[in-house]
């Protein structure tokens, strides 16, 4: 594992011409976290979620641009931007290595918020800065800044509940938390509406689910009509999914799966996270 002490930079530097850029990557990626201009992110939240860097455990991998963009353009093409055709190599490195640590800078967060009793949330920006942290009581929703939500990148969890509500009693609580909580369709309407670059969400079993939402308009009027009708939609779904269910389990079951069928009709993402085995352990 390529970490970025002096010893391992000097022998990267030795390899060959190419790696000095990553080189400096390393060095980058280092420094990111240590200072924090936006709101709620005290030096302690800071040290707290920063991960352990780490690149690569292959330098050979490292050392050629070519394979390292063509490999990144098969596997996340979900992440490419739009003007990747007209960046140069160098500059697809230095968005390659900001894309993977934010993947595991979110990766880091998820995991110590999976258990937590409260729900937490937390703004980033696309090469991984800690923008905002918040927490609130389970039973309010955390209010995330729209100022910064844009182009960003959304964590939050679901916390198990305990204390009876307007919509659960006490008897009812045991199959909300067994069940998969993933987006409610408060999450998907706003994160769309704020023109969030990626959001994730941690169910209250500490199950991951990452939700990418399509472009679908610059116009606000028109984004503004399209969200206003995608939630009365979704409000559809679930007083049906309630009226057409005989338990708790049932309904909430069918309630997201329709949730998620209805958005990705419109071409938005969204998929069930392996603890990130899937894709982010090939850096």
């Amino acid at each position: 594992i390529w970490d970025t002490g002096e010893m391992n930079i000097k022998v990267i530097s030795k390899l060959n011409k190419p790696i000095k850029y990553i080189t400096k990557q390393m060095s980058d990626v280092a420094k990111y976290g240590h200072a924090s201009k936006y709101p709620n992110v005290n030096p302690d939240v800071i040290e707290h979620f920063t991960p352990f860097r780490r690149l690569s455990k292959k330098p050979a991998t490292l050392s050629d641009f070519k394979f390292f963009i063509k490999r990144f353009e098969k596997e996340s093409p979900r992440e490419i931007p739009d003007i990747w055709a007209t960046m140069s190599e160098k500059s697809k490195i230095d968005f390659i290595v900001k894309n993977r640590y934010e993947k595991l800078l979110s990766n880091k967060i998820m995991n110590e918020i999976k258990s937590s009793k409260v729900e937490k949330s937390f703004i980033l920006s696309v090469d991984g800065k800690i923008k905002y942290y918040g927490t609130l009581n389970s039973s309010t929703h955390c209010k995330m800044p729209n100022y910064l939500s844009k182009n960003s990148i959304t964590i939050h969890n679901h916390p198990k509940q305990t204390t009876p509500n307007s919509f659960w009693n006490r008897s009812e609580l045991w199959e909300v938390n067994k069940n998969n909580r993933p987006f409610s369709s408060t999450d998907l309407v706003n994160n769309i509406e704020r023109g969030t670059k990626k959001a994730y969400v941690v169910d209250a079993n500490g199950g991951k689910y990452e939700f990418i939402p399509q472009k679908l308009f610059t116009n606000k009027p028109n984004l503004e009509d399209y969200c206003s009708k995608l939630s009365d939609d979704l409000h559809e779904i679930t007083i049906n999914a309630y009226n057409s269910s005989n338990s708790i389990e049932k309904f909430l079951k069918k309630c997201y799966q329709d949730y998620i069928h209805r958005i990705q009709k419109d071409g938005h993402h969204f998929r069930i996270l392996n603890f990130f085995t899937d894709s982010f352990n090939h850096f």
